[in-house]
């Protein structure tokens, strides 16, 4: 009895995990550019994005982010765009402004990246 007990227990748990969709994820890229370290952070909800970008350079760099959209009940998919730009040594980097999807809609996910010198680095999706 307690077999059946911990075993129905335990599909309980999987079946929730499963049908419970992921809707926020966060991602870090790091490296170096001309010998000075850079970071990338991505974070995606399904009601917004950013990205923030810091060069350790005393440089100015450009920050970038594209979220793709979906309407959530027509399936009708856009993106949008925004970016940041700054000194990325300053003590908060450059984060570009937040996206917001319309209603109805949520992010399914973001491309981000940062340029330095005209360069593309750190990029991912998320």
């Amino acid at each position: 009895m307690k077999k059946k007990i911990s075993c129905l227990f335990l599909s309980l748990i999987m079946l929730i995990s499963v049908s419970v969709p992921v809707s926020a994820a966060t991602h870090q890229s790091t490296g170096t550019y001309n010998g000075y370290h850079y970071i990338l952070d991505g974070v995606r909800y399904d009601e917004y994005a950013y990205s923030t970008g810091a060069y350790a350079k005393h440089q100015y760099i450009f920050c970038y982010i594209t979220a793709f959209v979906s309407d959530i009940e027509s399936g009708e998919e856009y993106s949008t765009n925004r970016s940041a730009s700054g000194y990325g040594d300053s003590s908060s980097g450059v984060t570009t402004p937040t996206i917001y999807p319309a209603n109805n809609c949520a992010i399914d996910e973001i491309y981000t990246y940062l340029t330095i010198s005209g360069t593309r680095v750190g990029a991912f999706w998320l």
